[in-house]
């Protein structure tokens, strides 16, 4: 993928990880960072997604609670937990995927009280690309939120079509990854 991506298999499981990665250690090669070393361009792509997730979380826990010390306070303990400060710094695939998933559920989580189809539909795009780039990051997330839709304001027949809206998008999206990849 890093060398003659137009040759490439993809693999079935993380679709879009190995092209995104290749895109990207292509991108640090031009820039000349670890030119031709990609374990370590690898472990730069993780810290870089990692000061992301960072952002997310401090940007979520900022718009929920209005208080800069408490968004610091929640972004440090984030980074500071051991998946996130062991997977900044090695060259694991997770990254990427999570960082993705992470937006959707931020974004969720300040919309879905009271959801609209236009932000059911983003959440699910956003959702949908992270999980073609880690497919596990998929089982513990997408119930969450099925289950926060059903739960949001407004009338079931809403809830369901708020569900449906969800539903369409990630298979919309999906759909189109594999066509423009086909």
């Amino acid at each position: 993928w890093i060398a003659d991506p137009d040759r490439a298999p993809l693999d079935p499981s993380n679709y879009l990880l190995f092209p995104l990665h290749g895109a990207l250690c292509r991108l640090l090669d031009w820039v000349g960072i670890e030119r031709g070393v990609p374990w370590r361009q690898f472990a730069y792509l993780n810290a870089f997604f990692a000061s992301l997730c960072t952002v997310i979380v401090y940007a979520f826990v900022h718009r929920v609670t209005g208080s800069a010390r408490v968004a610091l306070l929640a972004a440090c303990f984030h980074f500071g937990c051991g998946f996130i400060l062991l997977l900044s710094v090695i060259s694991e695939d997770i990254m990427p995927g999570y960082t993705l998933m992470l937006g959707a559920m931020a974004l969720a989580g300040l919309w879905f009280d009271r959801p609209s189809h236009g932000r059911v539909v983003l959440v699910g795009a956003l959702f949908t690309l992270g999980w073609l780039v880690e497919w596990r990051l998929m089982f513990p997330t997408l119930p969450a939120l099925l289950v926060a839709l059903a739960l949001s304001h407004g009338r079931w027949m809403r809830r369901l079509a708020l569900i449906g809206s969800l539903i369409l998008s990630i298979l919309v999206v999906a759909g189109i990854v594999q066509l423009l990849w086909e």
